[in-house]
C-alpha cells in the first residue's frame, strides 16, 4: 500500500489548541521546506505531502530520490483517494485522523489522546527521576506570582526559561534572567495564563553534550531500542543535526539514560501508545561538577533524530559521520 507522509511539523499547536487550529502560511512554508527529510521513511510508491507552496529544489529531488505531491492534490483529486492509500503523519492529530477518514485512507496510528499525553512537557515533568541536581528539576507554574516568587528564591542572577506544554524547535518558549520580566515577558506570560495554561520553569543548564535515545514501540507493547545519537544544537537549542555514532565511552556515559529510557518506553506501550519513540538526554556542568538529566523531554512522534537515524541507515553511515537536515557528512 503507498503511503502519504505528511509534514505537520507544526502540529504540537493543535495539541494545545484543539482540533480547530489552523497554521498561518509561515509555518505552511516551513512545513514544505523541511518535508523532503521524511524521505527518509519512503518506498518508492510513496509520496511526500508539500502544505506549502515552496516546492524543493531539483536537487533535492534529484539527490534524495523522492516523489513529492501538494497538499491540494491529495485533499482534493481522485486520484489520492481510497484504500489504496495510507496517511503517516509527522505527528499524530485528530484532525489527520479525520481528513483519512473523509478521503477512505489507511488510518493504522495510535490514539491522539495518547499522544498527546506522551507530548506533553508535564508527562516529562512527572518522570524527572528525584535523584538529579536540585539545580535541573523544572517546576509547573500557574500564575506570574508563583513565577516571580520562584524567581526571587532563586536570585542568583543566572539565565532560566519558561516553556509552554507543547512546542517544538525551541519555539513557544520565554528566556530570561534574573528576577525581572520585560514588558514583553510579562505579555507573554498573561496571556498563556489568561488562557489558563500550566507553565513550566526550569534553570538554564550549562549543557555538556546531548542524545536522542530513538525508540520504537510495536502495537503490542514491545519496545526496540534503536540508538542513541549526539545532538548538534544551535546554542539557543535549535536542532541543527545529529552525529551518527556513539564511542564506547559515550555509550557508557549515556547507559543510564538509555535504560530508563527503555523503562518509559514500555509504559508508553503499556498505555496504547505505539510507534516512534524519543526522549532528549543532556549532561550538564553544575560548578565543577557534570550531572545526567536523563529525560529533558518525551517525544511521542517523528522526530529530526529519528529521521537521521533512518537516513543512516539508508545511507550506510559509518562511524563519525553526521547528518544535518537531509545532507550526511564526513
Amino acid at each position: 500500500m503507498p503511503r502519504l507522509f505528511w509534514p505537520n511539523f507544526d502540529f504540537e499547536h493543535e495539541l494545545a489548541s484543539g482540533e480547530s487550529w489552523r497554521p498561518t502560511e509561515k509555518l505552511r512554508r516551513l512545513n514544505s521546506r523541511f518535508a523532503p527529510v521524511l524521505g527518509a521513511l519512503c518506498d518508492r510508491e510513496d509520496r511526500v505531502v508539500l502544505p506549502g507552496k515552496l516546492p524543493p529544489s531539483e536537487r533535492v529531488i534529484r539527490e534524495i530520490n523522492v516523489n513529492f505531491v501538494s497538499e491540494e492534490m491529495v485533499r482534493d483529486s481522485a486520484d489520492f483517494r481510497g484504500a489504496d492509500w495510507e496517511l503517516i503523519p509527522w505527528g499524530v492529530a485528530a484532525s489527520l485522523k479525520r481528513l483519512a477518514k473523509s478521503r477512505d485512507w489507511g488510518w493504522n496510528q495510535p490514539d491522539p489522546e495518547k499522544v498527546k499525553t506522551w507530548n506533553d512537557r508535564l508527562t516529562s515533568v512527572e518522570r524527572e527521576p528525584s535523584s538529579l541536581s536540585g539545580e535541573a528539576i523544572p517546576h509547573p507554574i500557574h500564575s506570574i506570582d508563583q513565577l516571580a516568587c520562584l524567581l526571587r528564591d532563586r536570585a542568583d542572577g543566572r539565565r532560566w526559561v519558561v516553556k509552554a506544554r507543547f512546542g517544538m524547535s525551541g519555539r513557544e518558549r520565554l528566556v530570561g534572567e534574573g528576577t525581572d520580566l520585560a514588558a514583553t515577558q510579562l505579555g507573554w506570560l498573561k496571556k498563556r495564563f489568561a488562557q489558563q495554561q500550566t507553565l513550566i520553569w526550569e534553570p538554564w543548564l550549562d549543557i555538556v553534550d546531548e542524545v536522542g535515545l530513538q525508540y520504537d514501540i510495536s502495537k503490542t507493547g514491545e519496545v526496540r531500542f534503536l540508538a542513541a545519537l549526539p545532538l548538534l544544537n544551535a546554542p539557543t537549542g535549535e536542532y541543527m543535526g545529529s552525529r551518527l555514532s556513539l564511542s564506547p565511552e559515550e555509550r557508557s556515559q549515556w547507559s543510564p539514560a538509555i535504560t530508563l529510557g527503555e523503562s518509559l518506553a514500555r509504559e508508553a506501550g503499556e498505555t496504547g501508545y505505539w510507534g516512534p519513540f524519543s526522549i532528549d538526554a543532556v549532561r550538564f556542568r553544575d560548578r565543577d561538577d557534570i550531572h545526567l538529566r536523563p529525560v529533558m523531554e518525551i517525544n511521542a512522534r517523528w522526530t529530526m533524530g529519528r529521521l537521521a537515524y533512518e537516513w543512516g541507515t539508508r545511507l550506510k553511515s559509518g562511524d563519525g559521520k553526521m547528518w544535518r537536515l537531509g545532507e550526511v557528512i564526513a
